[in-house]
């Protein structure tokens, strides 16, 4: 539990310049992983499989939101991310949504639609057969939902 705490301190901390600092991370990562690197966006998520793979999952748009979000992932290790799992741990009914990661112009990508805001989890799904511990993140409402009740 120790994680989640230094992941809310980051998050709280690193608020503004999104922008800049996606710039920066798409630098660093052309430049490729840093051994030991901290994230350098409060949205860059870490997991580590089963087998050790390493894998870095930067959401776009940053922050996420309702509707399609593209997820770039930056792995550390020879195996491949073949899906990735989206599941809401307090909704369960809704099931489990997996989508393929496919070859994007950065390296792998997945879009996953997001149906409502609330707290989710992604799980990164590895040739090997291997997956990630769940990646929690919350979606704020989107927008144009809150656009939509203005009209009213």
């Amino acid at each position: 539990m120790q994680m989640a705490g230094v992941f809310v301190v980051v998050l709280s901390v690193l608020t503004s310049g999104c922008r800049d600092v996606r710039d920066q991370v798409v630098a660093a990562e052309e430049r490729g992983p840093t051994p030991g690197a901290a994230a350098t966006s409060e949205h860059t998520w870490f997991a580590r499989s089963l087998s050790g793979t390493a894998v870095r999952v930067a959401p776009e748009p940053d922050p996420p939101v309702v509707g399609r979000l593209r997820l770039v992932l930056t792995v550390e290790g020879a195996v491949q991310p073949s899906s990735v799992d989206l599941v809401s741990p307090t909704m369960p009914m809704h099931g489990v949504v997996r989508v393929p990661v496919v070859n994007g112009e950065r390296g792998p990508v997945a879009d996953i639609d997001v149906p409502m805001e609330g707290d989710w989890a992604l799980y990164v799904n590895f040739a090997d057969g291997t997956e990630t511990d769940g990646i929690p993140f919350t979606v704020a409402a989107a927008d144009s939902v809150v656009m939509e009740h203005h009209h009213h």
